[in-house]
């Protein structure tokens, strides 16, 4: 019992933003973020989706963080510039193009662009730089 008491490292929480429940863990901080960012495309395609908004509101718009969900292990690293895509809407065709009354769903509308400033293997967090629609969670990032 006394090894397993020794192993225990004792956490405090000393400063928070959103509430903490029962259940929550806590981690040590990590500071691995660097100073100075060169913004430039990813090498290769990326396509992805906005998993979460850091702020906690339902619309994303310009200098709020979100998370997505690629990482390093699609090749994201931090600098890396995305185009926001907002999620066409799925109506009825009334014009008659196809089957009359047919559900289509309209194209994905460019919304903005982010900045990815931390990653890790499956998830990687942006800054909206620039937010010309409303963007929300599960919208389309891709490779500008």
């Amino acid at each position: 019992a006394s090894m397993i008491s020794q192993a225990i490292k004792v956490q405090r929480l000393i400063d928070n933003e959103r509430e903490a429940v029962v259940g929550n863990y806590l981690m040590e901080e990590e500071d691995v973020t660097p100073v100075n960012f060169l913004p430039h495309a990813p090498a290769g395609e990326i396509e992805g989706r906005i998993i979460s908004v850091l702020s906690g509101v339902s619309l994303i718009g310009q200098y709020q963080v979100v998370v997505i969900n690629r990482g390093t292990n699609d090749g994201l690293e931090p600098g890396h510039v995305l185009r926001v895509f907002q999620t066409g809407q799925t109506i009825r065709d009334t014009r008659g193009r196809g089957v009359f009354g047919e559900k289509v769903r309209l194209p994905d509308e460019p919304a903005g662009t982010m900045m990815v400033f931390r990653t890790s293997e499956r998830i990687s967090y942006a800054l909206v730089m620039e937010a010309t629609n409303a963007m929300a969670v599960l919208d389309t990032v891709r490779t500008p």
